[in-house]
């Protein structure tokens, strides 16, 4: 362990030991189970850690170098965000389980560049995000299941077809620019929304629906439609929570022309999040009259390769670190974290046990109870490494099979 962990450990222990002498006193000042008390709370919690980990940042980290942490976000600010997320007592037991795999079998992360250095991608875990959705009564009214109004757009229609989607843009905007009627400018809207989602400008797509919602909704069909092209474009981008969420939020009729392909992409967004189950469920739904029928049972058939997946138990790996600390990583192959769990816990073990041998009982308790944090986090890091040995087999096979079908590229080309 080198003088940068050496100093995350000491700068962690600093703000826990002054968080755990207040946090009995700031209870006090929560009058009733409000989420905007517990918030609050949170945030001075997370504010208390900025003092000494600010301090750890600014001068001790760069005696070895700027930024040589090896992974993103660093070990510091990892720390920080936990304290502001967590219990003080968590945030310690997360904080000393980060610094466990620090730099350690990096294959198992994906690899980012951050400031021209290549870095494993280690975030905190988001427990619950929230998406702004739509929540319009209107949006399947009987007064909007008329059929869809076409304007005359048929050079711009022409430029769309043969790949020049932003002359073919600013080409609907002149047709736009004289058209009055609200569901012809509609249909519109929804052809510019398109031009954005196969000229491969995913994020532009996205704001386009969201600016132009009011017009759009003039018309179900339209609606319902960019609707569809913005959960592609959450697809595209690999925000697959995302996609799905908008998509089952807005579910559509089984009689809405874009039905099938929405629950195509429903089903491929939670293969890729690994939910297997749901996402062959929405394949199994899809009838054969449907133009996704073909694709779907495809990916049906390899269902018993993933039922023949090697899988880790995140039970076992825990219980095998609580019988000997860093066991449980080396049974979800995560070796040198493993070994470098066994020797930090070791080395605790030894200075605790050496100081009670020597009756320095106020050392050996002070060691105990800051080892605890190394204790708890290597059980918790081995159950969480078994199943992310889980979800990497899963990814890798998913990708492998989504590859060999071309499913990513029969998604964007697929029109209706």
């Amino acid at each position: 362990m080198g003088i940068r962990s050496f100093s995350v450990i000491l700068a962690v222990a600093s703000v826990l030991s002054g968080l755990l002498t207040t946090r009995a006193s700031a209870l006090d000042d929560m009058h009733g189970p409000t989420v905007a008390g517990i918030v609050k709370k949170q945030e001075e919690y997370g504010a208390a850690t900025s003092g000494v980990l600010d301090l750890y940042q600014r001068w001790i980290s760069p005696v070895n170098g700027e930024s040589n942490c090896p992974m993103h976000p660093s070990c510091s600010q990892y720390s920080k965000l936990t304290f502001i997320r967590h219990s003080p007592l968590k945030a310690y037991a997360l904080s000393c389980e980060r610094l466990l795999r620090c730099g350690r079998d990096y294959h198992y992360y994906p690899r980012v560049m951050v400031d021209g250095r290549m870095l494993s991608y280690d975030p905190l875990p988001v427990e619950e995000q929230t998406f702004a959705l739509t929540t319009d009564s209107e949006f399947r009214s009987p007064e909007q299941k008329s059929e869809k109004p076409e304007p005359d757009t048929g050079f711009a229609d022409f430029l769309r077809e043969n790949g020049e989607y932003y002359r073919a843009i600013t080409e609907y905007y002149r047709e736009l620019h004289g058209e009055s009627d609200p569901k012809r400018r509609a249909a519109i809207f929804s052809r510019i929304g398109r031009c954005y989602y196969e000229g491969g400008d995913y994020e532009q797509c996205i704001s386009f629906v969201e600016i132009n919602r009011q017009a759009l909704k003039i018309d179900g069909t339209s609606l319902s439609e960019m609707e569809l092209y913005r959960s592609k474009s959450y697809y595209s981008l690999g925000r697959y929570t995302v996609a799905i969420t908008n998509l089952e939020w807005n579910e559509l009729d089984t009689d809405d022309p874009h039905y099938y392909e929405s629950q195509f992409i429903i089903g491929l967004s939670y293969a890729r999040i690994s939910d297997l189950n749901a996402s062959l469920g929405k394949m199994r739904a899809i009838p054969p009259e449907s133009d996704f029928y073909p694709a779907s049972n495809r990916l049906l058939e390899y269902e018993d390769r993933f039922d023949k997946l090697p899988r880790k138990k995140p039970g076992v790996a825990g219980f095998l670190s609580a019988l000997i600390p860093g066991a449980g990583y080396i049974y979800s192959g995560r070796y040198s974290t493993g070994v470098a769990s066994l020797l930090i816990n070791g080395l605790i073990g030894w200075t605790i046990s050496d100081a009670i041998n020597k009756e320095q009982y106020g050392l050996s308790s002070t060691t105990m109870f800051f080892g605890l944090g190394w204790y708890i986090g290597n059980i918790k890091g081995s159950a969480d490494a078994a199943r992310r040995h889980n979800s990497v087999a899963r990814h890798r096979l998913i990708d492998d099979i989504l590859k060999q079908e071309d499913m990513e590229e029969f998604v964007r080309r697929h029109k209706q």
